[in-house]
């Protein structure tokens, strides 16, 4: 499977707009997001891509898959 390349802000942002997390707040450099189902991820703030094991953390947070994320990247 192909590795997940992708910033946070960009994560984040597939987050929110498709699968229904909001921003529930923000700690230093780290933003908390909530849905509604008791899922909660914790994205990290920085302008570099995400590496492959925090990116597979937050999917494994957020009970996704990279092809989840990949279809709106």
């Amino acid at each position: 499977m192909p590795r997940l390349v992708i910033k946070p802000l960009a994560l984040e942002k597939v987050l929110i707009k498709h699968y229904n997390f909001h921003l529930d707040h923000q700690k230093g450099s780290h933003r908390i997001l909530l849905d509604g189902k008791g899922h909660m991820v914790v994205i990290p703030l920085h302008d570099k891509e995400l590496k492959e094991g925090t990116s597979h953390s937050i999917l494994n947070q957020a009970e996704l898959t990279k092809d989840d994320i990949i279809k709106y990247k």
